[in-house]
């Protein structure tokens, strides 16, 4: 080294690219030496060290001095770096003592002319800085001396910044307190250090100074890693008012360094910069975090998390809230400002995220309600799709091993941050929609509104405070020109129709104008939730349909006689049932037969639940019908009497069960007796159908006895049911054309024309059904059989030879073979002349 340092003084220098070979040669040499100098041992050994650092630290001066380039002490240093980062704590101590010296000496050749490069002290500055906390206590301190000639660089550069006595003094103490023992004094001394570097760095020079603290995250130790980002929030925070122009670059390097650390601790600090930053450039964080791309990674969420431990909590949710479009009207109002309004699933998941980092429910405060409406408006805008998000390339976005995938789509991602606002502002309805699945009722679109029902009960539950809001930010939304926005608000207000909340808060009168009207809108939906909103109302406001009813039942009676679908049809028919208990004798003996009349009408509907309805409402009326009135519906229960024997078959398990209900109540209305106790819906609907063919013979007998002109209504009736697209329908009334055969006189069969009820069941044959075939078959076979005993016996006058001709006639016409067997013998010679003469 002695050498090299002579081979300066030559005519002929080394040249510059030369110079850095030789000196990092020499570093590796030295500073690779074991750590001898750290012992006790003070001999031979120990003096060569201390003579070989001292001749490296005269070799770097000498050099430094004949570098004539302004860039010189940051060359130099850049050779020192790698050294300054290395894991042996030696190898970092010689470094920094190199650097101090070098520090010592280019002060003494610095003057106000001496031209000084751009970024020198930042760049320098922030290298150091964290070293002020480094594991060695020579190391801090070499650091603390380093920083003091930097300032003192400063000084002579700007003659203003001069330091006084006291403030020399303050930072000769502060770089003692750095040898302490206590890391707390060490800790302090380190932040007090930082933040006078901080008021002495040039405006000009703060971003280099940033990205030179976070380049050495991860490079030493995680001390040093705590006093890299501890430094730079003392920056952020005594230079807050120079920062305006540098925050957005400022979260990019944070975010640019929040992705390549790992460590829990240095990744939180990071993560608060937003929220420092945010105490004076609030607008421009939450714009800068808003333009990050969805779904949200981990870097993401910490740093809308960190938004959420600050005071300024409520003040960030309002600047969201502000940011997303609350209704129709707001959403024009959005497309016409001159600024560009931030994507609005953007802020939504922006919100959830906040929210669940907030420490407490309450502070949510009074944006609660206008928290559920934002989040509901944006659920109600993606009804008619919901395309999963782009992947993402880059960090991944799933959570621990083994956990459910995150959300992807924009309505879950909704749906998540909905699910924060209410498990942080009212739990008792989070924990209502958790324990009745209504989370996936809201996101997925086909049961939207009944997860917008759902979240209206669960309402009701709480304090009225927030609800009393709500009501009033969602009542536009009935009237609003967006038809999802409508079904939203249709949905909640005809959930609450039930509850006296809307009397109590004297919205019911404009609720029930806006349903009355929606009951005729375009959209089956709304319709049909408008007929459930009127359907609730006797719960909730029994006077008020007494004051409303014809209006009430105009509008519930009017799809049954238009075209409507089947689930605007089938809630009708159930909003007419609740309606029933309110009406007057007067107002009952006017409307049975006509309602009685449009519920048989939908007795052979294809919906299942259209079928259910409409034998409830049948039921309904038959219960609520008046002694006087009584005869008046008989009629109505004898032109139904069929359908509700054979539909106890029905298909549909909802349908079968209110059509025994509505049997039951109907049969005394035609003398029917013993019915109650014998039989039940569970056995009647069984799979082998013997009890409700028990119970077809037990009818058809009394009717044989009481009513046989009902029983002849009834082969009419019946033939219209063989023709049933329902399998269990068609072989019941197969079942019951033979009981009826069986159960009339052989002169009534007389009188009877049984020939369309013959070609009902022959058109039966080929059915898919096996136990249709067979039924036909032994249907056909008793009336045949019938036949043959009418033509036995005399019958009166007017069915001489013409009726038994008839007779022969038709079961030469029908006589067929099945299943390997004939039905009826072949004709004998008297029936053939019987027939020829007839």
């Amino acid at each position: 080294m002695v050498a090299i340092g002579h081979l300066s003084k030559v005519k002929q220098p080394l040249s510059r690219e030369k110079n850095p070979e030789l000196m990092e040669q020499c570093l590796d040499s030295v500073f690779s030496l074991p750590p001898q100098e750290f012992t006790a041992d003070v001999g031979p050994i120990q003096t060569l060290y201390a003579s070989t650092m001292a001749t490296l630290e005269g070799l770097m001066e000498m050099l430094l001095e004949e570098d004539e380039t302004p860039e010189r002490l940051q060359g130099t240093f850049r050779l020192l770096q790698r050294w300054l980062v290395s894991e042996q704590v030696w190898e970092r101590a010689r470094a920094m003592r190199v650097s101090t010296h070098l520090l010592r000496a280019y002060l003494q050749m610095v003057t106000i002319t001496t031209q000084i490069p751009p970024g020198q002290f930042s760049t320098l500055a922030g290298t150091l800085g964290p070293y002020t906390c480094d594991s060695l206590g020579s190391i801090r301190q070499g650091a603390g001396d380093a920083i003091r000639c930097l300032l003192d660089i400063q000084v002579i550069k700007q003659p203003w910044t001069l330091r006084g006595q006291d403030k020399e003094w303050a930072l000769r103490c502060m770089c003692q307190e750095l040898q302490s023992a206590d890391p707390g004094k060490v800790w302090d001394a380190s932040i007090k250090l930082a933040k006078i570097v901080s008021r002495a760095l040039p405006k000009a020079e703060i971003l280099p100074f940033t990205q030179t603290l976070l380049e050495s995250l991860g490079a030493v130790s995680q001390a040093c890693d705590q006093a890299s980002v501890l430094w730079f929030h003392t920056l952020l925070t005594d230079r807050a008012s120079d920062l305006k122009d540098t925050v957005q670059a400022i979260l990019s390097i944070t975010s640019t360094y929040l992705r390549c650390t790992e460590d829990p601790e240095p990744r939180g600090l990071l993560a608060q910069t937003v929220s420092l930053l945010a105490q004076h450039h609030q607008e421009t964080v939450v714009t800068y975090l808003l333009q990050r791309p969805l779904p949200m990674d981990r870097d993401s969420k910490e740093l809308w998390a960190a938004l959420a431990a600050e005071d300024f909590f409520q003040d960030i949710l309002k600047d969201l809230l502000d940011r997303i479009p609350r209704g129709p009207a707001a959403e024009q109002g959005a497309e016409t400002q001159e600024v560009a309004v931030a994507s609005p699933l953007s802020v939504v998941c922006a919100i959830g995220e906040v929210v669940m980092g907030a420490a407490v429910g309450n502070a949510l405060g009074s944006l609660l309600p206008e928290l559920c409406c934002a989040l509901l408006y944006q659920l109600s805008r993606t009804l008619d799709s919901d395309t999963p998000l782009p992947s993402r390339a880059g960090r991944p976005l799933a959570g621990p091993k083994g956990a459910a995938p995150p959300p992807s789509t924009p309505r879950s991602l909704m749906v998540v941050a909905l699910r924060a606002v209410l498990a942080k502002g009212l739990k008792d309805v989070s924990r209502t929609l958790d324990k009745e699945q209504g989370w996936h009722l809201l996101e997925d679109p086909r049961s939207f509104p009944e997860g917008v029902s759902l979240l209206a009960r669960a309402l009701v539950q709480v304090g009225e405070a927030p609800l009393e809001r709500i009501l009033q930010l969602l009542l536009p939304s009935l009237s609003s020109p967006c038809e999802d926005w409508r079904v939203t608000g249709t949905a909640f207000y005809a959930e609450l129709m039930s509850h006296p909340v809307l009397r109590q808060r004297k919205l019911l009168k404009p609720v029930l104008k806006h349903l009355v009207a929606g009951a005729s809108d375009e959209s089956d939906t709304i319709r049909w939730l408008a007929a459930r909103g009127l359907g609730n109302m006797p719960q909730g406001a029994p006077q008020k349909v007494k004051k409303h009813r014809q209006l009430l039942l105009d509008t519930l009676r009017r799809p049954l006689a238009e075209p409507s679908s089947p689930q605007v049809v089938g809630e009708s028919m159930r909003a007419l049932c609740k309606m029933l208990g309110q009406l007057s004798e007067r107002d009952m003996g006017r409307l049975s037969q006509p309602m009685a009349a449009q519920a048989r009408a939908h007795f052979p509907h294809e919906d299942g639940a259209v079928r259910a309805a409409a034998f409830g409402l049948f039921g309904a009326l038959a219960s609520s019908a008046h002694h006087k009135h009584r005869q008046l519906f008989t009629g109505e229960v004898r032109s139904s009497w069929a359908a509700l024997m054979l539909h106890v078959r029905d298909p549909s398990p909802e349908a079968a069960t209110a059509c025994y209900a509505a049997f039951q109540v109907c049969a005394p209305f035609i003398g029917l007796t013993g019915l109650g106790g014998a039989f039940d819906s569970r056995l009647l609907t069984g799979a082998s159908g013997e009890r409700h063919e028990h119970l077809m013979e037990h009818v058809c007998k009394q009717l044989a006895q009481k009513d046989p002109v009902l029983l002849d209504s009834l082969v009419i009736e019946t033939c219209l049911h063989l023709h049933s697209p329902w399998e269990g329908i068609r072989l019941a009334a197969a079942k019951l054309a033979g009981i009826l055969a069986e159960n009339m006189e052989a002169q009534h069969v007389q009188q009877l024309d049984l020939g369309k009820l013959l070609c009902s069941l022959q058109a039966l044959h080929g059915d898919p059904s096996t136990a249709v075939e067979i039924a036909v078959a032994e249907a056909i076979s008793t009336i045949s059989q019938k036949q043959r005993v009418a033509l036995q016996e005399p019958g009166p006058s007017h069915t001489g030879p013409r009726v038994r001709g008839r007779l022969l006639f038709v079961r030469k016409l029908f006589r067929r073979k099945g299943k390997g067997r004939p039905l009826a013998g072949p004709l004998d010679a008297a029936e053939s002349d019987s027939i020829s003469s007839s």
